[in-house]
């Protein structure tokens, strides 16, 4: 707040015509466009009832009268404090934005950025508006829009999501907008869907399906995200130096993924240390079968190419041999999943596979903490219960492990 030394004491002043002492609060405030302190009081009279009499009672009347003050005070100058930025409009401000959260405090990766943007071109209709003149129902209107124009629903509201973000801030830190909620839009034809999972024979189908020479090549993809659980980027991301075939684990604790580059928009893929959570980093077990289909991937496949080992600041920090030689996380998602629809499963994709190895185990007797320790989600569970992983429970996943893998 910009409102300062709220707490300071009521003066005391001496009322001529009442011939008595009285209260008067004061309040200061930092003007940012003179860079100094200025300051608020009341000026009133004490015959006229708004002054307080020197006692308890009116100390009381006082301060409460000097805390509305205030309130009212705030909410007539916020738009004056950044008055630089009041005639910006949404284009200009969107840029603004993107700069702090490219260099700010809270610094997103590249790829981010790139959503960003894609969100905001989204709503271009707004980019020479000024924000201060932006309103709910434009947004929603254009919102509206979007989905005549064949866009997903969780796609829009993945964009207002972000649209949201940028409002939010603009209120709290510029103060040169009205508060807007962008929550508050409803999408009347969306239809909510139950995240799909394939049965064990739907399954062995799909594996069978590529397992043929037209497909071979996305096997061992399909199997890990089914068998393992796996997100694709965790599968994409693995070199044989996770790979413990003798103790049967894997060490997941690199991605490929874009990582992007600074100050461009241009998507940028590579082996990264950085997961999408902190809790994503894990070894798991896997059973014999695994076991030997990586063994048969290793000797069927021609030796791959060695990969360079990425950290946050996009260091080489090791180099070393990888599974796959995709490219592209996305495309190759995109492609399994047309596979999946010509195969008769158009609601699966490759994540879908992950769905359906929690479902699988959870069926078969592994409680929620131990598939979110394995699959490296549900953070705060995983985060209560990871240390009690270990004895019975490890067992107990093998088990489990051993009869479906």
């Amino acid at each position: 707040m910009f409102i300062s030394n709220r707490d300071i004491k009521l003066e005391v002043l001496f009322d001529k015509k009442a011939n008595c002492e009285c209260l008067q609060w004061k309040f200061g405030y930092k003007d940012s466009k003179e860079a100094k302190e200025k300051y608020v009081r009341s000026k009133k009279s004490l015959l006229d009832g708004l002054l307080y009499p020197n006692n308890k009672a009116g100390e009381r009347l006082a301060k409460k009268e000097r805390a509305a003050a205030i309130v009212e005070f705030e909410k007539g100058y916020k738009y004056n404090e950044f008055s630089d930025l009041k005639e910006t409009t949404f284009e200009e401000y969107a840029e603004i934005y993107l700069n702090y959260r490219s260099k700010g405090g809270d610094k997103v990766t590249a790829n981010t950025l790139i959503t960003y943007r894609t969100a905001f071109k989204k709503f271009e209709e707004l980019n020479k508006i000024k924000m201060k003149d932006i309103t709910l129902v434009r947004v929603e209107s254009i919102a509206y829009s979007a989905l005549n124009e064949r866009s997903k629903v969780t796609t829009v509201k993945y964009y207002l999501k972000l649209l949201h973000c940028m409002f939010k801030r603009t209120y709290d830190k510029h103060k040169i907008i009205e508060p807007i909620n962008l929550y508050e839009i409803k999408f009347k034809d969306e239809i909510k869907k139950a995240k799909e999972a394939l049965t064990i024979e739907e399954s062995e189908i799909v594996l069978e399906k590529f397992k043929t020479a037209r497909n071979k090549q996305y096997y061992l993809l399909i199997y890990l995200a089914l068998k393992c659980g796996m997100r694709i980027g965790e599968v994409l991301g693995l070199t044989w130096s996770n790979i413990d075939l003798e103790n049967q684990t894997i060490t997941i604790k690199t991605q490929f993924k874009n990582v992007g580059i600074e100050g461009s928009t241009k998507r940028f893929f590579a082996y990264s240390e950085i997961l999408k959570t902190q809790h994503s980093v894990r070894e798991i077990f896997i059973s014999k079968k695994i076991v030997q289909a990586l063994k048969e991937h290793k000797l069927i496949t021609p030796p791959k190419p060695e990969v360079n080992i990425l950290n946050e600041k996009r260091e080489v920090i090791s180099t070393e041999e990888s599974l796959f030689t995709f490219t592209k996380p996305a495309a190759t998602g995109t492609m399994v999943g047309e596979m999946l629809t010509e195969y008769g499963f158009p609601n699966i994709s490759i994540h879908n596979l992950r769905h359906t190895f929690v479902t699988f185990a959870h069926q078969h007797g592994m409680d929620y903490d131990q598939i979110g320790s394995y699959v490296g989600d549900n953070p705060i569970t995983v985060q209560k219960v990871y240390s009690h992983i270990n004895g019975d429970g490890v067992k107990e996943i093998k088990r489990i492990l051993e009869a479906y893998c």
